[in-house]
């Protein structure tokens, strides 16, 4: 393979990168099980540490996923309280107990482009948030499943593979012309949701992402959130 050609691949995978998105309105139509496994074999190919894959992955669709909706809607009305489990799993000594004011900043303006974007299909930002929590009636939701680690060096590397593990279903479904949102809230359903999946009780809910067709005709999915540059402490250059 010549300079060019790895420049020109270069190009394609930095440009996918790039124009990536979180797709928050889908078009209701089915996504087969064939593009759901290329993406988790794409997923199987992230790193992680001592090439332990420490992923599992957990895919509903249809009634299971009609199931899970009709759930959400009512563990919304009641609010989880914290478990002993989730409280054991907190990191000793100084860490921030909720985010540090930058990223506090950060997801305010974060929340105040989502108020825009529920005012442009007629909705207030409180009545469109429930919607996380449906994985936007997104018709597939992959809930990716970890081992209930202690957030120590060791559980935060589990961690660090699983995000890495997600990173690729979004950039491989967008190559492929389907929209993607990760969505982090689902935690907050915690022991509920883990009955509700059947898993073993040394595992836990790590995430998910609501995968299907983007409907371009929403104008949520036609604006775009700007990207700040990354804070770099430049050493030796």
């Amino acid at each position: 393979m010549t300079a060019k050609d790895n420049e020109n691949r270069a190009g394609i995978v930095l440009e996918n990168t790039k124009t990536r998105w979180s797709c928050r309105v889908f078009r209701d139509e089915p996504v087969s099980k064939d593009v759901v496994e290329t993406l988790l074999d794409a997923a199987n190919y992230a790193p992680s540490p001592m090439n332990t894959q420490p992923w599992e992955f957990v895919v509903l669709t249809g009634e299971p996923l009609m199931r899970f909706r009709e759930n959400v809607a009512e563990w919304l009305k009641t609010p989880e309280q914290k478990s002993e489990h989730e409280v054991s799993l907190l990191p000793t000594g100084d860490y921030y107990t909720s985010l540090p004011k930058d990223l506090s900043d950060r997801k305010k303006e974060h929340l105040e482009r989502m108020g825009k974007q529920a005012a442009a299909v007629g909705m207030s930002l409180k009545e469109a948030y429930p919607f996380t929590f449906y994985c936007y009636n997104a018709p597939v939701v992959v809930t990716v499943i970890g081992d209930a680690v202690k957030r120590d060096r060791h559980g935060l590397e589990v961690h660090q593979g699983i995000a890495a593990a997600i990173q690729n279903i979004l950039l491989v479904a967008h190559a492929m012309g389907y929209g993607a949102c990760w969505i982090g809230d689902i935690m907050r359903f915690g022991r509920r949701l883990h009955e509700h999946l059947g898993l073993d009780s040394k595992k836990e809910v790590v995430g998910a992402v609501a995968l299907g067709r983007p409907d371009m005709d929403s104008p949520v999915n036609r604006q775009r959130v700007p990207k700040r540059p990354p804070k770099v402490d430049w050493r030796g250059y």
